[in-house]
């Protein structure tokens, strides 16, 4: 398997081509911005989008040069070399509109990510034990199982992340979550392969035009 991996990497970089990790969350975020990217770029980049979990374990496998996370679980699973981006939001979303904090706990069922496995199920945990609230939760494996809970009439309410909240702005409510509640949750990339095609990349993430594109959709 390592050798294959190898392989991989090898082929990658004759063609001019770095592969990236990026939550399936954030797919409309940076389908934009790569396009944008690799116009203007000899050396490509391909993005993966798909679970975190899914995305580590190839990371792990030699298979991506670079991954978006959490820097919290990105650490805690050996990546290093991480470049901040900006701040994840924990936000509410209903289809009623939510006056305050306290009103979620009127909320008849909602979507919880396993706190023991996603960031903001975690972050939402800790808030509503910090906010003395009790809602009525089903856990959910993933955030966007949470969100078609909520679509489909399952639930009416759902936790989720500013970003969600931006590109969902026409279908639901939103009740964002005051950051002091929760531990920060710092969006960003681990390089894993120093390569020309990785440095470049990270240095057109970290420009003030994307910085000003991010800060756009909640990051």
């Amino acid at each position: 398997m390592k050798a294959l991996s190898l392989v991989m990497l090898c082929f990658m970089y004759l063609f001019g081509e770095i592969y990236v990790g990026i939550p399936g969350g954030y797919k409309d975020v940076f389908v934009k911005m790569i396009n944008k990217y690799n116009s203007t770029h000899n050396i490509k980049v391909t993005a993966l989008y798909g679970p975190m979990g899914v995305l580590m374990a190839q990371a792990k496998l030699n298979n991506l040069d670079v991954i978006l996370g959490d820097r919290e679980k990105l650490q805690k699973n050996g990546f290093k070399n991480f470049v901040k981006l900006g701040y994840g939001k924990l936000v509410i979303l209903t289809k009623e509109k939510l006056k305050s904090v306290n009103e979620i706990n009127n909320l008849k069922r909602l979507a919880l990510p396993n706190p023991k496995g996603t960031t903001y199920g975690k972050a939402a945990a800790e808030a509503f034990k910090n906010l003395h609230l009790h809602p009525k939760t089903v856990v959910v494996s993933l955030m966007p199982q949470g969100i078609n809970y909520l679509k489909i009439s399952q639930c009416d309410g759902a936790v989720a992340n500013k970003t969600q909240e931006v590109l969902l702005k026409k279908r639901y409510y939103a009740l964002e979550i005051p950051q002091e509640y929760y531990n920060p949750i710092v969006i960003g990339f681990c390089v894993l392969h120093k390569n020309r095609g990785a440095e470049d990349f990270i240095k057109f993430l970290t420009s003030p035009e994307i910085e000003r594109y991010l800060q756009g959709y909640g990051i």
